[in-house]
């Protein structure tokens, strides 16, 4: 193949020039390489290809995900709790802060000593205490 931009030869231009094994055309420096192309190289837990990483993923919008984890992190691909502290405050005002450290996400009363009132003044793992 040759790659008229700069007039070399590369493995390949586009998907179809890629074989089973690695099915994937990297448009950066045009070499096969492993993924999806669509959501029928997916399934499972992941069955959706996002285009863009060429990787499976469980979620790829909001809509994707179900009751339990309503929110789909974009970034990694996966339907968790929360992202933002908008998706907690409007869901529960009692736990109106999202806590997605150590790679879970919860909505939580506090992540932060400051969030909480001068007659608990202490957060402590998501809620405000003595």
């Amino acid at each position: 193949r040759c790659f008229l931009g700069d007039h070399t030869c590369v493995p390949c231009l586009s998907n179809g020039d890629c074989g089973a094994a690695q099915p994937v055309c990297d448009p950066q420096d045009f070499t096969c390489r492993s993924g999806c192309s669509s959501n029928s190289d997916c399934s499972g837990t992941t069955p959706l290809c996002n285009t863009n990483t060429s990787r499976c993923v469980a979620c790829l919008a909001n809509g994707d995900c179900g009751t339990a984890d309503p929110i789909c992190n974009t970034n990694e691909g996966r339907c968790v709790v929360c992202v933002t502290d908008t998706d907690c405050s409007k869901a529960n005002p009692a736990t109106p802060y999202c806590d997605n450290q150590g790679g879970q996400s919860s909505c939580v009363q506090c992540t932060h000593d400051n969030q909480c009132p001068t007659t608990a003044p202490k957060c402590n793992n998501g809620t405000c205490g003595p």
